[in-house]
């Protein structure tokens, strides 16, 4: 299974799609996943921007793919949900002859009192609250499932703040927060949890946190 993830760093941050390969291949599967993502991008820069797509154009042209998972500039959705849609669709179209299905990352509101969620005007829940709302309204007008990171990051957030899922900027995820969005992305394609999670350098206890978080987000 050759799986494509496509987003900015909050896709790269800690390898996280190499987290979500290694923990199918340790439970017996046999995936492979391929990364686009540049920092600060929009999915359509990768489409509208010459050197940007000829670049991604040669890494989606080389094989095919049985998924392409799709995550947007962190505050996009919340801000402009029409310009969401066309880079998401964009995407799409230019991918299709090579990928067999999509899915949505949903990504986080930052943590309190973090710059640019000061110039939004926003809190954290709040933000949250719009990018789930977004990933939502989305994903059922595309038909597309949605890996509900952001969701997770709330909750864990409000039960269990002390494990940080934060890096120092409050802004991208820390490693154990990229850990959850590899156990949530993981469930949303499986539609299980890998029974081998010994690729994750995490403590057992903080991995039995971060499951559950992945837990409530899948509902």
């Amino acid at each position: 299974m050759n799986i494509l993830f496509v987003g900015n760093s909050f896709t790269y941050f800690h390898e996280m799609p190499k987290m979500v390969q290694d923990l199918a291949q340790a439970n017996g599967r046999d995936v492979q996943a391929y990364t686009f993502a540049k920092g600060g991008r929009k999915l359509l820069q990768y489409t509208e921007e010459r050197q940007e797509y000829a670049e991604f154009r040669r890494l989606y042209s080389a094989r095919p793919y049985d998924l392409c998972v799709l995550q947007e500039y962190s505050t996009l959705p919340a801000e402009d949900f029409d310009a969401f849609q066309r880079g998401v669709q964009a995407v799409m179209q230019v991918t299709r002859a090579y990928v067999r299905r999509y899915m949505l990352y949903e990504t986080w509101g930052f943590q309190e009192g973090q710059t640019q969620m000061k110039a939004l005007g926003l809190s954290q829940n709040e933000l949250t609250e719009k990018l789930q709302e977004a990933y939502k309204r989305l994903g059922e007008k595309l038909g597309l499932p949605v890996a509900h990171v952001g969701t997770a990051f709330r909750w864990m957030m409000q039960t269990a703040p002390e494990l940080g899922l934060f890096a120092d900027d409050g802004k991208h995820p820390s490693y154990r927060g990229s850990t959850l969005a590899a156990l949530v992305i993981y469930r949303t394609i499986f539609h299980e949890f890998p029974a081998d999670c010994s690729p994750l350098k995490v403590l057992p206890r903080t991995l039995d946190a971060l499951r559950g978080a992945a837990v409530i987000a899948n509902g």
